[in-house]
Parts: structure tokens; sequence; C-alpha cells
């Protein structure tokens, strides 16, 4: 758990592994013991949630591909954290490419969100 300010807080939720995997993040306005509980319970859900979605596949070849044409992640200097593992930026290039022509809409946002 990390304050920013006086009255605020963000709960974190990180996956203990060797390589850089899960993160998930919630934020609360209000820092309280009953704003705690609810933070955990969307942090759990949010957990859930985020864990069950898979966006990647790999082929018969190990190269990974988009299973719905669509893709979610968090940004490393290695590349996007995509389904707990690192999806290198060579690789996102190369499903892109497959996909030349399509429209593509790119968002950037707090992990809290």
């Amino acid at each position: 758990m990390r304050k920013l300010i006086a009255g605020d807080f963000y709960l974190e939720g990180m996956e203990l592994s060797q390589s850089q995997g899960y993160c998930f993040e919630v934020y609360s306005p209000v820092y309280s013991a009953p704003a705690l509980g609810l933070a955990l319970s969307n942090l759990r859900r949010k957990i859930r949630k985020e864990l069950s979605t898979r966006y990647l596949y790999a082929d018969s070849e190990g190269n990974k591909n988009l299973m719905h044409e669509e893709i979610g992640g968090r940004i490393s200097h290695d590349g996007i954290i995509v389904d707990g593992a690192v999806l290198a930026f060579s690789d996102l290039e190369r499903i892109l490419t497959a996909h030349e022509g399509f429209a593509i809409f790119i968002s950037i946002r707090s992990a809290a969100e």
C-alpha cells in the first residue's frame, strides 16, 4: 500500500516471481478502515477478472498471437507485460504488422483504473 497525499491511498497486489509478472492496483480517495476493506474487495475482483482474461496464444511455432483482436497489459522496459509474461516490442511489432490496414486505438492510463 502506498499513500500519495493525506486521505488517499493505492493498494497493490504483485506476483512474487523472478520475472516481471502480474501486477494489480486499486485507488481509494479515502484512507479509513472501511475504505481499506472496500479497496481489498475491489483488488480481489480486479485480480479475478484480469486472471480470467487471456489476450495471447502461442501458435505451433511458438509465436504469440492475439486471441480476440485486443490486447491489454503493463508497459515495461523489456516490452509489454501481457498475461503475466513479457511480450517483447519486436513480437508486438510482428502482431501489429499482421493487422496492417486495420484501425487501432491505444489508451495509456493508470494501473489503478
